[in-house]
């Protein structure tokens, strides 16, 4: 009784299933409320149906991954989705513990919801895009102006008089703002190094890894 109060107090989805003879999850043999309000589905529902029915087709692909994480540790932490009552894919990490014996193969898998983390990831992921993108064009820039620059200065040195000093003074003043375009640069480096750093984005190869 205590631990099926554990098991219905819990935060995260719970579902108990079978492992079929084929070594596929199989029919649901318990689920808690959290499941129940995750999926859409009543507790009665859930105990008719098998693990294939709740999971996205993304997930049925990676059956074969999985079970043989579970066969060799018994144990596999990864992320996964579901797929509600309304055919909502519901984005999770999974916590499956397989427990084999003589006559059947169970396993309990503890899904959280990680909806949340899922958006904040992709708002990161778009935010590095953007500042790469950013920095690619600052970098470009700064090579579109500074080269005409340098012929300019070379050029100036047959002006006469104060038109020199005027064109000396107008190519100094350019110069500063792509000065403060290149502090700009290194400022977006930090920020893309500490997203990198910190938030450990994975599926996006930046263009100026290479």
């Amino acid at each position: 009784e205590r631990y099926k109060n554990l098991f219905e107090q819990a935060n995260d989805a719970i579902i108990l299933h079978e492992i079929n003879q084929e070594g596929i999850p199989g029919h649901i043999l318990e689920a808690n409320r959290v499941a129940s309000t995750v999926l859409g589905y009543s507790h009665k529902e859930l105990l008719t149906m098998n693990i294939s029915d709740i999971d996205s087709p993304a997930m049925k692909e990676r059956y074969g991954e999985i079970m043989m994480k579970l066969e060799t540790h018994s144990y596999f932490t990864f992320e996964g989705e579901l797929l509600s009552r309304e055919k909502k894919i519901i984005p999770v990490e999974i916590n499956a513990h397989l427990y084999p014996d003589q006559e059947s193969c169970l396993c309990l898998s503890i899904c959280r919801d990680i909806t949340e983390r899922k958006k904040t990831e992709n708002e990161l992921i778009h935010a590095f895009k953007v500042i790469e993108q950013n920095m690619l064009k600052m970098a470009d820039l700064n090579d579109k102006i500074r080269n005409p620059l340098t012929i300019i200065l070379a050029s100036c040195e047959i002006c006469a008089g104060n038109r020199k000093q005027q064109v000396f003074d107008a190519v100094q003043s350019i110069d500063d703002l792509i000065s403060m375009i290149d502090d700009g640069w290194v400022n977006s480096e930090k920020v893309r190094n500490y997203l990198v750093k910190y938030y450990a984005l994975h599926g996006y190869e930046s263009p100026l890894s290479t």
